[in-house]
């Protein structure tokens, strides 16, 4: 697809939604004309991977269907598609140590502080060392500050993170679906035009030891095989 073909294309789904571009835009914390943008072909380049997993939860697509027509995976891509999942899966694993290690150093931070401001208040302290705990104090403020943000920005990582290997996932699970359900429509056509004397519905049913490309077939990949020859013969014979 083209920036103009897949811009339609999103249009169609936000319509069959009867989404207004307000209401996506208010969905998906993007505006009015920005997406109008998108949908006539205007902008340069497809919308990144970040907006695209935004739109497949608001239009209810796959984010994987999204990612491929826009180009940024290929439709067989499911090896590239695992080993992204696991390096954002490293990534957040170091985060998560990280945030630990935030909120481990804040809470040792607030006990001195309270330690501070129990000496403060403690009548046998002298006036000399009550200012300067009260000196000492900016400058746990201070700290208190900085680790507050490093706490906030390692939980939007993660959060951002999160959301991400979610699609992922998702999108690796649309993958190996559509790569099964294509090999096993090949396999069908190869018995539909070959027209081999073999009982396709009790040699799926029966059989523990189906290949195809040197590939198991799974119990899954069966069940869809049995659909698609369903399909596929009933349209033969409908023909004839």
């Amino acid at each position: 697809m083209n920036i103009m073909e897949f811009g339609a294309y999103l249009k169609s789904l936000r319509e069959q939604k009867s989404l207004t571009l307000t209401e996506l835009g208010d969905l998906i914390g993007y505006s009015n004309p920005y997406l109008s943008q998108i949908e006539n072909g205007k902008r340069k380049a497809m919308p990144s991977p970040e907006l695209l997993g935004k739109l497949s939860e608001a239009l209810g697509v796959s984010y994987f269907d999204l990612m491929s027509k826009a180009g940024h995976w290929q439709p067989m891509d499911v090896e590239n598609l695992i080993e992204e999942r696991n390096e954002k899966t490293t990534f957040h694993r170091m985060e998560l140590n990280m945030l630990e290690k935030h909120t481990l150093d804040y809470l040792e931070l607030k006990k001195n502080l309270q330690r501070i401001n129990e000496k403060i208040s403690n009548k046998e302290t002298s006036s000399e060392e009550i200012n300067k705990l009260k000196h000492g104090l900016e400058d746990f403020f201070y700290q208190e500050k900085i680790l507050n943000e490093r706490i906030e920005e390692r939980m939007s990582k993660i959060n951002n993170l999160t959301i991400e290997i979610q699609q992922l996932n998702s999108a690796i699970e649309d993958a190996i679906d559509y790569e099964g359900a294509s090999e096993m429509h090949h396999l069908i056509e190869d018995f539909v035009i070959n027209k081999e004397k073999i009982l396709l519905d009790t040699l799926l049913k029966d059989s523990q030891n189906i290949y195809f490309n040197e590939k198991k077939i799974s119990n899954h990949q069966r069940i869809q095989l049995l659909r698609i020859a369903e399909i596929l013969f009933s349209e033969e014979l409908e023909q004839e």
